[in-house]
């Protein structure tokens, strides 16, 4: 009875064996039909609720299988309200009416990007599709205005006199307050390259993007908390 009980068991346990092995014996035979497991790329961004530069992207993504890869990222942009107007200051630099606050975005995500059109050996263009999502963390920072004689303000605090242009660059991120959210998007990639280890090319896309509370960006106008947008990434990266 014992050696019928022992033998069950190494049985059971040399199948369990067996089945753990078997992904591993699957992977030493895969071959890599994209000649590489991994890639990196580097961008500028423009979206449709940003300035003329929104910002930048890093993004690296590893394959899973033939034609399709994980893929990780973060930007950092900046949104912009609808509404906002920029007039000339006093000595000529333009800031912009009862701006309260800049709504920084910091975004983290997790996605996966799929092969559509694969390109030639040495040249053409490889169309790729992205899904992605994350959390989102904005950073809301006072917009500052500086008054003839020099003096620096919130534009918060009413300020009196004449307005000569905005704040020094960087004033008021001590002074930063945070705003949770998340995001998710849908792109097309469209990848050129001379060769299949270096390319550069654009994405084109859509996202959609909700705080979990409301920031005040221009006084006296609507406040959001979801913020959809089309965007474009013109980036460069390579592969290895």
């Amino acid at each position: 009875m014992k050696t019928s009980l022992f033998t069950c068991i190494l049985k059971w346990a040399l199948l369990f064996l067996c089945f753990l092995l078997q992904p591993l014996e699957a992977a030493a035979q895969y071959e890599n039909p994209h000649e590489y497991d991994t890639e990196w790329l580097y961008g500028l961004t423009k979206a449709s609720n940003s300035g003329l530069l929104g910002g930048f992207v890093v993004r690296n993504s590893q394959l899973i299988e033939k034609g399709l890869f994980k893929t990780y990222g973060f930007e950092l942009v900046n949104i912009k309200h609808p509404k906002e107007v920029r007039v000339q200051g006093g000595t000529g630099n333009s800031f912009i009416i009862e701006k309260y606050n800049y709504l920084y975005d910091l975004r983290a995500h997790y996605g996966r990007d799929m092969v559509l059109f694969e390109k030639a050996q040495q040249k053409g263009v490889q169309i790729n599709a992205l899904f992605a999502g994350g959390p989102s963390v904005g950073l809301v920072v006072p917009y500052y205005v500086t008054l003839a004689g020099g003096k620096q303000v919130k534009m918060e605090d009413n300020p009196s006199g004449d307005i000569t242009g905005p704040g020094t660059l960087f004033r008021g991120l001590g002074e930063t307050s945070f705003a949770p959210g998340l995001h998710a998007k849908a792109a097309l990639l469209f990848e050129f390259g001379v060769t299949k280890k270096d390319l550069f090319g654009v994405e084109v896309g859509a996202m959609y993007e909700y705080f979990f509370k409301k920031v005040t960006i221009i006084n006296k106008k609507k406040e959001y908390s979801a913020y959809p947008n089309v965007y474009f990434t013109v980036f460069y990266g390579w592969r290895k």
